[in-house]
């Protein structure tokens, strides 16, 4: 299974890509939440990786829309800017911007394993 990446920021989307395809993930990159939707409906992710700005439908509604696909979908949600993160059934991880590489693996890790 792959992790979802859902960033429209090319330099951070190509850093996500790099940092865990190192750590030895399977990674489906995705620049707009309409990308991402319609890559979800191939099949199951074992994390999503999802930027809260996003143009068109932002990362909490795509976040949302993930979730009836997949109701178990671990997420974590990246932000550039300070945000009251919201609260989801299961919960989601957040990340403020900017966050170091071995940060993000080890939140992925963790949201991997529970």
């Amino acid at each position: 299974m792959e992790i979802l990446i859902v960033e429209d920021e090319p330099s951070i989307r190509v850093l996500l890509e790099r940092v865990l395809a190192r750590s030895g993930h399977a990674v489906r990159a995705c620049a707009t939440s309409e990308e991402a939707l319609a890559a979800a409906g191939s099949g199951g992710y074992k994390l999503a990786i999802v930027d809260y700005s996003l143009p068109g439908m932002n990362g909490v509604a795509l976040i949302a829309q993930l979730r009836l696909q997949q109701p178990d979908l671990p997420v974590i949600l990246c932000s550039g800017m300070p945000i009251n993160p919201p609260v989801f059934d299961p919960p989601i991880q957040f990340v403020q911007k900017p966050y170091r590489p071995r940060q993000l693996s080890e939140l992925v890790t963790a949201a991997i394993a529970s």
